[in-house]
């Protein structure tokens, strides 16, 4: 695993880690030390379908289901979509605006502890 820092204050790239499959405790304790000391990594080139980012968000802890309920992935309410696309009846395809200020995560006033990291996965349609 190569960890490549982004830019001056925020950041990293990940390479030569494959997310699509399992990882092993160093790996994941490897890709913890750099969140906690770049903030925001990228992954690059992963191709994740739902079921693999569910995986990986889950090494993080517990996954929630968004308090708003809408452009979830379809059977995966804990993936909401976020998209700034319309289909063909001009309506959008995803939440347009969720992380205009970078988070979209919640906390249930339930909930046992915050957050510990919010996954994305970036996509697009050609």
């Amino acid at each position: 695993m190569n960890i490549v820092p982004i830019g001056d204050a925020l950041g990293a790239t990940v390479e030569g880690v494959d997310l699509n499959g399992e990882l092993d405790r160093a790996t994941f304790a490897g890709i913890l030390r750099a969140l906690g000391g770049h903030g925001v990594l990228r992954f690059p080139r992963q191709g994740l379908d739902p079921v693999r980012q569910m995986a990986f968000a889950q090494r993080f802890g517990s996954l929630e289901i968004n308090v708003a309920g809408a452009f979830q992935e379809p059977g995966h309410p804990e993936i909401i979509i976020l998209s700034n696309m319309k289909d063909a009846r001009g309506r959008s395809i995803g939440a347009r605006d969720a992380g205009q200020d970078w988070h979209t995560e919640v906390r249930r006033p339930d909930a046992p502890r915050r957050p510990q990291a919010s996954s994305r996965c970036s996509k697009s349609r050609r």
